[in-house]
C-alpha cells in the first residue's frame, strides 16, 4: 500500500519540478521522506524515491542526502 502512495507522490514530485516550481517539489519530497522514515518502510520505499526523483537528492545513491525543506 505505502509503495503505491511513494509511487503516487513521485508523480507529483516530477511535475512540479518539471514545471520549475522547485520549492514545492522539495516540500513535497521533503514530507514523502518523513512519511517513509516514521512508517520504518525504508527497504522498500526509499529504493523507489531514489529511482523515481533522483533530483532531490544529493547523492542519488543516499537516501540520507535528501534536499531537506521545511
Amino acid at each position: 500500500m505505502i509503495e503505491q502512495i511513494v509511487i503516487s507522490q513521485c508523480g507529483k514530485i516530477s511535475k512540479s519540478f518539471v514545471a520549475g516550481d522547485i520549492r514545492s517539489a522539495l516540500l513535497r519530497a521533503t514530507r514523502l521522506w518523513n512519511v517513509i522514515d516514521s512508517q520504518m518502510q525504508w527497504e522498500f520505499c526509499f529504493p523507489i524515491m531514489l529511482q523515481a526523483v533522483p533530483f532531490v537528492f544529493r547523492d542519488a545513491t543516499d537516501a540520507n542526502s535528501l534536499y531537506f525543506l521545511y
